[in-house]
């Protein structure tokens, strides 16, 4: 009786085994079909880093399949960045400069106004299983005063672009309400660290942020700043200027993404 109770128990374990690996062999699987109907973008980074991107929507893997050739010289400012250092994006879309950069180790402080875009940026930080110690991201905008406005969106697909902030109502439908900060408040009013690198890609409010950022272009913890500008606008060209006033010098610039002569400029502090 002991001998065939020796038997039962084994051959239940035994029964056990085969059903707990044809367990994980399916959930493996039905984790690999999930990612492939729900287009889950993989990135490969190099020594065995991934990105992966949630794209629900054509622009999504557009900006997915873009990752390396759209902007490279933002892939190699972001590189320069040590371990460690703090990153603001400004304008973070869904987030792929920040959680690039928050997968080499820096932290990350991610700022994006549309809705849309915020739920996605978060979304693929939960993807890429970044905690919050190293990239936290938040739902508003910068500009040069602290106040509610709204965003007249382009476009309420995820990953879309070209929006604009105005103050003031209208009868816009696509229209969303916004809390906009200076980036001097954040600092010296709410304690966020001083960025060391500081990336602005906001489609025509640029000058506001710098405006309301003065305080913290005079900090000499601030290394380097990625813009977009456009050399034939004024604005962007006193707004060049302004920068280079407080210490920075300009690298080389790059054709931006849009059509015309956008272009990203890097300024880095001099030494």
């Amino acid at each position: 009786m002991k001998l065939l109770g020796r038997i039962k128990k084994s051959i239940k374990h035994i029964i056990f085994d085969i059903f707990n690996n044809l367990f994980k062999k399916a959930s493996s699987f039905k984790v690999a079909l999930h990612e492939r109907m729900f287009l889950i973008y993989e990135i490969s980074l190099g020594d065995n880093l991934n990105l992966k991107l949630y794209c629900p929507n054509m622009i999504c893997m557009w900006r997915a399949n873009t990752f390396y050739s759209k902007e490279p010289e933002t892939l190699n400012w972001i590189s320069s960045i040590k371990k460690g250092e703090i990153f603001y994006d400004v304008g973070a879309n869904i987030g792929l400069y920040s959680l690039y950069a928050a997968k080499m180790g820096v932290k990350v402080f991610s700022f994006e106004p549309v809705a849309s875009n915020y739920w996605l940026l978060n979304k693929n930080t939960f993807l890429n299983s970044i905690k919050s110690e190293n990239m936290k991201c938040y739902n508003l905008a910068l500009s040069s005063e602290d106040t509610f406005g709204f965003i007249d969106l382009s476009s309420n697909e995820e990953g879309s672009a070209m929006h604009s902030i105005d103050l003031n109502v209208s009868n816009n439908s696509f229209r969303q309400g916004v809390y906009l900060s200076k980036l001097d408040t954040l600092i010296n009013v709410y304690g966020f660290p001083v960025p060391n690198y500081l990336k602005i890609d906001v489609d025509g409010v640029e000058n506001k942020i710098i405006t309301g950022a003065e305080s913290l272009l005079s900090n000499k913890n601030l290394k380097s700043i990625l813009i977009e500008l456009d050399a034939s606008i004024e604005v962007d060209l006193e707004l060049k200027n302004k920068i280079l006033s407080y210490g920075f010098k300009l690298k080389p610039s790059y054709p931006g993404q849009h059509v015309g002569i956008v272009m990203n400029y890097i300024f880095t502090r001099e030494e």
